[in-house]
C-alpha cells in the first residue's frame, strides 16, 4: 500500500491495520522491518534512520521500547558509535 506522502507498507493486514510482520518505507529513505500491531511498530524489528543508523530491539506502540542496540553509520574517518539497553518511550 502507497500512502499520499510517500510512505509504503507490506505485510500482513487484520481488520484494516498492519498487523504482524511487514515493512515500512519512508520518502526519505527510512525502513523498518518487524512486527506491528494496530497499524504500529510493536514488537521485535529493525529500524533504518534517513542518517543510516540502525536500531535493533523492541518497539512498543510505534516507538523505541525495551532492550535494544543502535548503531550509528559511521563515516570513514569517523568512529562507530553503539548504544546497547534500555529504551522507554522512543528514548534511551
Amino acid at each position: 500500500v502507497l500512502w499520499p506522502d510517500a510512505t509504503s507498507y507490506t505485510g500482513q493486514w487484520i481488520q484494516g491495520f498492519p498487523q504482524g510482520p511487514g515493512t515500512w518505507a519512508w520518502k526519505d529513505e527510512s525502513s523498518f522491518h518487524g512486527e506491528n500491531k494496530d497499524g504500529l511498530m510493536h514488537g521485535p524489528g529493525r529500524m533504518r534512520f534517513k542518517d543510516g543508523s540502525i536500531y535493533e530491539g523492541a518497539f512498543e506502540a510505534g516507538m523505541r521500547h525495551g532492550v535494544g542496540r543502535w548503531t550509528n553509520h559511521a563515516e570513514e574517518d569517523k568512529a562507530t558509535l553503539v548504544y546497547e539497553g534500555e529504551y522507554k518511550q522512543d528514548k534511551a
